[in-house]
C-alpha cells in the first residue's frame, strides 16, 4: 500500500513561498536558521524579499523543510509533507534515499553571506614557468627541470611583491586527487616548508651539466640524514638521502595565492 503524504503548498497573499513551506514544516525562523547554519534575521529578510531566495539559498533550505530546491523556487508546483513528523519524516527519508548516514557537517556556513569575494589572478604575468620534461618513470622521479623559463604565469594578489617564487606544470597523477596532471603551482624558493605542505623537491644530477629529477610530494620531515615525503597515487612514502636534495621548495596553497 502506498502513502500519499503530499499535498499542494497553499500560497496566500502576502506571503513569501519560504514562509509558506516554513509555517507548514513548523518550524519558526529561529528553528530554521539553526538548522541551516544561518540566522533568524537572514530568514527574515529571505521570507520578506530583502535578500534574493537563489537557487544556493533554495538548495541549502530544502532539506530542513523536506521539499525539493524547485517547491522553494517555483511554489505553484510545490508539495509539502503531511502528517508525518519532521523527525519521522527525515527518518524515513533517510532510509528510503541513503544506504549510509551521512557525515558530520565539517564547514560553518553560518556566515557564507558575508565573505570577501574572491580577487581574481589580475595581477602582472611576471612569474617564470619553469620548463620541464617529462621523466621515463618513478626511477626518473616525476619531471626534471630544463633550466629554461618557458613561459610568464600571472603573479595573484597574494604573493604581490614576494620574490623567489616560481611555477611549473604537474607531470603526472601521482598526487592525484590534489592535484591533476597539468595543473599549474606556485613554488615558494624562499620559505622553509612545514610538515603537512606540499614541496617540489630536486636532486642534484647523476651527470655534470645534467638534470636532477624532481619531484611533487607532500613533505612528512626532514632529519640530518634523510628527506621523507609521501605520496597518494599510489600511496606511499618515499625516502631520499639528505645529500641528494639540491633543494626543497614549498608549493604555495591556493588561499594563500588569493591573499586569505
Amino acid at each position: 500500500m502506498v502513502l500519499d503524504l503530499w499535498t499542494p503548498a497553499p500560497y496566500h497573499p502576502g506571503m513569501t513561498p519560504l514562509r509558506t513551506l516554513r509555517e507548514q514544516a513548523n518550524l519558526t525562523q529561529a528553528e530554521l536558521a539553526r538548522l541551516a547554519h544561518t540566522t533568524a534575521p537572514q530568514i527574515h529578510r529571505l521570507e520578506n524579499g530583502q535578500r534574493k531566495l537563489t537557487r544556493e539559498w533554495a538548495e541549502r533550505l530544502s532539506p530542513h523543510l523536506r521539499v525539493a530546491a524547485e517547491q522553494i523556487l517555483f511554489p505553484e508546483a510545490g508539495r509539502v509533507p503531511r502528517g508525518a513528523s519532521h523527525g519521522a519524516l527525515h527518518g524515513a527519508f533517510h532510509g528510503a534515499f541513503l544506504d549510509e548516514p551521512l557525515p558530520e557537517p565539517n564547514a560553518d556556513l553560518s556566515r557564507i553571506e558575508d565573505a570577501p569575494p574572491r580577487r581574481a589572478f589580475q595581477g602582472p604575468r611576471d612569474v617564470p614557468v619553469k620548463g620541464t620534461a617529462v621523466g621515463g618513470g618513478d626511477g626518473d622521479g616525476d619531471f626534471r627541470f630544463n633550466g629554461d623559463d618557458i613561459d610568464w604565469a600571472p603573479r595573484p594578489s597574494g604573493i604581490a611583491g614576494r620574490k623567489g617564487v616560481y611555477a611549473l606544470y604537474v607531470q603526472n597523477d601521482s598526487m592525484y586527487p590534489r592535484y591533476r596532471d597539468g595543473a599549474r603551482l606556485y613554488v615558494d624558493a624562499n620559505r622553509r616548508p612545514a610538515p603537512g605542505d606540499d614541496v617540489v623537491v630536486e636532486l642534484h644530477p647523476s651527470e655534470e651539466d645534467g638534470a636532477g629529477s624532481g619531484y611533487i610530494k607532500a613533505f612528512v620531515k626532514q632529519t640530518a640524514t634523510t628527506v621523507v615525503v609521501e605520496q597518494f597515487n599510489p600511496p606511499r612514502q618515499i625516502v631520499f638521502e639528505a645529500r641528494a636534495v639540491k633543494s626543497l621548495h614549498r608549493v604555495i596553497p591556493q588561499d594563500e595565492l588569493l591573499g586569505f
